[in-house]
């Protein structure tokens, strides 16, 4: 019975940052300068510094009760393994941004490394529906903006004033297609 209230009680947590992520997209991305600026959702960077931090904790807990850190080799990896996810997460959440204004569009990666494409070179959009991405597509590179971005439709909006109908008009019509099923 115990395992019960447990897995409900981790679905329900998944329901809920579900929601939550899924009301970022929703608001409107901050706009500095006339540059639309969209970031990942802070909820990425909570719990990955927490993960990252419980981990930390762990590690110093069990060096000071054993006299030592445990050299249990599942013990490390399963440690090792958190560290990095906690990071990740906090590393995305910190550093991954889209700049857009009038002329192009600008991603920094996990790593802050930048990615430019002009909006005159955007060939087709096309929306990764496994990961959640919209894919814009130009001739020498691709931007990808997470649909957990806050600012995300935002995005959208502005999309569609800058790029023919032809070139977007699949990937949007399935991200309005989940709207009005989220609505119901």
């Amino acid at each position: 019975m115990g395992y019960v209230r447990i897995g409900l009680l981790l679905a329900v947590i998944a329901l809920l940052l579900v929601r939550y992520l899924m009301s970022g997209i929703e608001k409107k991305a901050v706009v500095k300068n006339g540059v639309t600026v969209l970031k990942m959702n802070n909820i990425y960077g909570f719990i990955g510094a927490f993960i990252f931090l419980i981990s930390i904790a762990i590690i110093i807990i069990s060096s000071l009760v054993n006299e030592g850190f445990s050299e249990d080799i599942k013990t490390i990896a399963v440690l090792v393994i958190f560290l990095i996810l906690g990071g990740t997460l906090f590393l995305f959440s910190v550093n991954i941004r889209v700049l857009v204004d009038e002329e192009k569009i600008v991603h920094y990666n996990i790593l802050r490394r930048k990615k430019e494409i002009m909006w005159k070179d955007v060939r087709r959009v096309i929306l990764n529906q496994r990961n959640l991405e919209l894919i814009l597509d130009a001739e020498e590179s691709q931007i990808k903006i997470h649909n957990h971005m806050v600012g995300f439709l935002s995005f959208i909006k502005l999309m569609k004033t800058k790029l023919d109908y032809d070139i977007y008009k699949d990937a949007v019509s399935i991200i309005d297609s989940y709207k009005r099923s989220n609505r119901k």
